[in-house]
């Protein structure tokens, strides 16, 4: 069980904090026929307080849309509640071991009011699903292969109105040679997507089927210099693309230093990215809400470093440091329409280019009473964050470490092509640094 329980003295806060919030957990594993079958069980429960209005930004937070108009015969926004209570957790059944043949069947559940944010990271909520998995497994030699493992896995998911919203099959080959390079290649099909979470509150929006591809290659792990490649590609049939690349190589020098580098770059193109929820500005408050999408091209450039140096058995030194830029262009602005339209064309209503004028950072639709303002969406985002931590292990069982964190960061509302000119600005950002000590001691009773 855990809890976080907060004094919350200013009237501010009252409406924006949960005052108090408790999860609890179990989790259960029975093996049978020498371990060969087995049934796994976790559950949990989340329990939130606190005052009317901090409950219903939860209720409206991007983990939960209480609003969103798909679930408005099964939730809806109560603005006097002041407790939110949810349950999750998963049942799995399968056979595992040795056997070359294995499967598992594994149902998860999340309810809508289930969060565990205050303690930790929950992305959403409200969700079935279900999942059935085989796999097959060679494990002697043959030719050039040490292993080989071949999975197929199919899943679905409902929400707890009982409307579907995802179903995807997938095979997984993984396999590694006698020099022990690795690779793991997935290919994913997935079809009937409904994505309540993209228009921020708004209908459900239908996507096309996809194909998400996933694939790591990866040299002998056990020599000091390892180089490892990953490729992950998301493409529908409507024109979305998604990739990112990371190539990576890590060293180790004598049996005291580690040091590892990774290069991230992906380029997406979305042609139904959110960009605003706009309203005539003559509208009263009961007016009905616009979003509006747009065509979006984004680059994002990372870079990972990583430094270990053991300075003695009980002495060591951490670094990392990690570069950050994502920019995005939009045009092909659009209305949400008929969302759920298995069409594509109808799903929005284009936005005429007459219709639309950009002065100071703003776009405005349409002329006189009816004008509806949105801010223009371009971005570019640079962040560089670092950490330097020394650990010293001064008796057995007991640490103290040294930790200094490092971070310059911003957004700026324009675009900006390459990495280069991103680069130049991120080193003259403002910079906020932090100094942490945390100390162990181990009490032998």
């Amino acid at each position: 069980m855990t809890s976080v329980n907060r004094a919350l003295d200013q009237p501010y806060l009252e409406d924006f904090m949960v005052r108090n919030a408790f999860t609890a957990g179990i989790d259960f594993t029975q093996y049978f026929k020498n371990r060969l079958y087995y049934i796994d069980v976790k559950g949990m429960l989340s329990s939130l307080h606190g005052s009317a209005g901090a409950i219903t930004a939860l209720q409206n937070s991007v983990a939960h849309y209480y609003q969103r108009a798909s679930s408005a015969d099964y939730l809806g926004v109560d603005p006097t509640r002041r407790s939110l209570t949810g349950t999750g957790g998963y049942v799995k059944v399968g056979r595992k071991g040795n056997a070359k043949w294995n499967f598992s069947e594994t149902f998860t559940w999340s309810s809508p009011g289930f969060d565990l944010n205050d303690m930790g990271y929950m992305k959403e909520t409200d969700y079935l699903m279900n999942e059935t998995e085989i796999m097959y497994r060679q494990t002697d030699i043959w030719k050039i292969f040490r292993y080989n493992a071949f999975t197929l896995s199919q899943k679905n998911m409902w929400n707890y109105g009982g409307t579907p919203f995802s179903n995807n099959a997938s095979l997984r080959w993984q396999s590694m040679t006698m020099n022990r390079y690795e690779w793991d290649v997935k290919e994913t099909f997935a079809w009937n997507w409904l994505d309540s979470r993209l228009l921020r509150g708004g209908p459900d929006v239908r996507f096309g089927s996809y194909f998400l591809t996933s694939a790591k290659f990866n040299t002998d792990k056990a020599k000091r210099m390892m180089f490892m490649l990953k490729y992950e590609g998301d493409h529908n049939f409507e024109g979305n693309r998604f990739n990112t690349i990371s190539p990576s190589l890590t060293f180790r020098l004598g049996n005291h230093v580690y040091l590892s580098g990774q290069l991230d770059y992906a380029w997406n193109t979305d042609e139904m990215q959110y960009v605003a929820t706009t309203s005539p500005l003559s509208s009263s408050s009961l007016a009905p809400y616009y979003y509006v999408m747009g065509h979006m091209d984004q680059k994002t450039y990372g870079l990972t470093l990583k430094l270990q140096v053991n300075v003695t058995p009980d002495i060591s030194i951490q670094f990392y440091g990690a570069p950050f830029t994502s920019i995005a262009k939009y045009d092909d602005f659009k209305l949400a329409a008929d969302t759920k339209s298995h069409t594509f064309e109808n799903r929005f209503q284009r936005i005429d280019p007459d219709q639309l004028t950009y002065a100071d950072g703003v776009y405005t639709i349409g002329e006189g009473a009816g004008q509806m303002p949105f801010r223009n969406p371009d971005f570019r985002f640079n962040e560089f964050r670092s950490n330097l931590v020394a650990r010293w292990e001064y008796l057995p069982g007991s640490t103290l470490y040294f930790v200094w964190e490092h971070r310059m960061s911003n957004r700026d509302n324009w675009y900006s092509s390459g990495w280069g000119s991103n680069l130049d600005r991120m080193w003259g950002l403002p910079a906020t640094n932090t100094f942490m000590i945390k100390m162990n001691y181990w009490f032998n009773l």
